[in-house]
């Protein structure tokens, strides 16, 4: 009997997450202006409980009020936007017009010197190697991640907000997108550390920079496919394919990168992004691709896996598109008060090409085809660039124009072993899923749950950052 209840259950909660046809892109982009207002309003709040003195004392008593700070602030609100949407319009408000009173009261206050040593502690963030703007936007993606993987297996998650079945865009469309962009921005391509031409001679050197991203990755696919058969946990068979996971897609899209790559810059270059995706957009159109994904027999592996495998035709581009920005991002000044006019040159950049990027998906979704994380179609790929970009704009623009701009803790614990929050949120959704009915559960159990675990993943991003702990997967 339990075995047939398990069943039913099991079917149920594929049925729950299923058929979402999405909601609107002004929606999320209302969801997602949380992150940079409550980012500013951090910032803001900041001076203050310095100034209070509330943050002096040993380093262990500073973490744990910073900590509290930030969950409040910069976590919290993120939960709220996703899963009680009705405030998240209020939540911006009272961030955006908090920050800028707030800034404009610590400029009228503060006395020469605390002037002068927010203007060099600006400079010194710009001036660091780890760029804080992608910092925040690469924590800030993973914290959206690690709150709607679980989220979406509660009444109290907007079914409008999990994965469309095949058009539309919803905030679990957008956040898939936004995790491969958030990866490339920081890897050593952006970086500009591994597009070197290789000689006609492929070094061993070269042989193991194909392999070595993508084995850690590809080991934990295969861990969590066994897992998932093995404990009969639910499939959402059209994300993926019945074999296929996203750590595999992780894992294909490092290789196919790095064995592109190989053959010269001009490979991975934007040009080759955009012939890449007008040719899949062209194939999805005329070829009957389209039609093939969305609606043929699963017969053999790659029917049984054809979205993981088409998928690569759109993430790829988006992956090449996203290392471009990244360079961009990377190739501002550190050279003394150049830095400050180089950052903002990277700016005014970066929102040309994220206003190019919202104009063109636009176009497209309105006389071409709407957007399709299932296809990985061109607008999709449009709409996460415009997506991430304004996020990175409004987080340069704030350490640019903050009075004191810095990288919450939590965030650095995230940024720095990304992929290792990712694997052990996804551990925890396992956990929780497989002893307890989440979607038979009341909305103050939900509440409760998904609470209790933020606070635990974020303990645990800043005791990775407490004790310099990096791992990279």
């Amino acid at each position: 009997m339990e075995a047939i209840d398990s069943d039913a259950y099991k079917k149920a909660k594929e049925a729950f997450v299923s058929g979402n046809n999405g909601t609107t892109m002004g929606e999320i982009a209302l969801i997602l202006s949380i992150l940079s207002t409550s980012m500013w309003f951090y910032n803001e709040i900041m001076i203050i409980v310095e100034r209070s003195g509330v943050l002096d004392g040993s380093k262990l008593k500073r973490t744990a009020i910073t900590f509290v700070i930030e969950f409040t602030v910069l976590i919290l609100p993120i939960f709220i936007g996703f899963t009680f949407t009705e405030y998240s319009l209020p939540m911006t408000a009272f961030f955006g017009a908090s920050a800028i009173i707030l800034g404009v009261l610590s400029w009228k206050h503060a006395g020469e010197d605390m002037k002068k040593r927010a203007i060099h502690e600006r400079i010194t963030l710009l001036g660091a190697k780890e760029n804080a703007a992608v910092t925040c936007f690469r924590a800030q993606m993973m914290v959206c991640t690690v709150v709607a993987i679980l989220a979406v297996d509660f009444t109290i998650f907007p079914r409008r907000f999990s994965k469309t079945e095949t058009f539309g865009v919803s905030l679990m469309d957008s956040g898939v997108g936004l995790f491969i962009m958030s990866s490339a921005l920081t890897s050593a391509y952006a970086r500009g550390g591994s597009n070197k031409k290789t000689s006609s001679r492929v070094s061993q050197r070269a042989i193991w920079g194909l392999f070595r991203p993508m084995i850690p990755v590809l080991i934990l696919g295969v861990i969590r496919f066994v897992t998932v058969k093995k404990v009969n946990y639910q499939e959402h068979v059209t994300e993926y394919g019945v074999h296929w996971n996203f750590y595999i897609t992780l894992a294909s899209l490092y290789f196919t990168y790095s064995l592109l790559s190989l053959f010269g810059s001009i490979f991975v270059s934007v040009p080759a992004a955009v012939v890449m995706l007008a040719g899949y957009q062209y194939a999805l159109s005329a070829y009957g691709v389209e039609e093939y994904i969305f609606h043929a027999p699963r017969v053999d592996l790659f029917s049984q896996n054809r979205e993981g495998i088409f998928s690569l035709c759109g993430y790829l581009p988006l992956y090449i598109l996203s290392v471009a920005i990244g360079q961009i991002i990377f190739s501002q000044s550190k050279v003394g008060t150049q830095m400050v006019k180089s950052s903002r040159w990277v700016t005014a950049t970066l929102l040309m090409v994220c206003i190019g990027s919202a104009f063109a998906t636009d176009l497209l979704a309105r006389h071409v085809t709407p957007a399709s994380r299932r296809l990985l179609n061109l607008p999709y790929v449009g709409w996460v660039l415009a997506q991430g970009l304004v996020v990175l704009v409004t987080h340069s623009l704030g350490n640019n124009f903050s009075f004191w701009p810095r990288v919450p803790i939590i965030f650095n614990g995230i940024s720095r072993n990304q992929l290792f929050v990712f694997l052990v949120a996804n551990l925890a959704t396992g956990a929780i899923n497989l002893n307890m009915r989440t979607i038979y559960a009341s909305p103050a159990v939900g509440t409760s749950v998904l609470l209790c675990y933020l606070v635990g993943v974020s303990i645990f991003a800043v005791a990775l950052d407490y004790f310099h702990i990096k791992i990279k997967l």
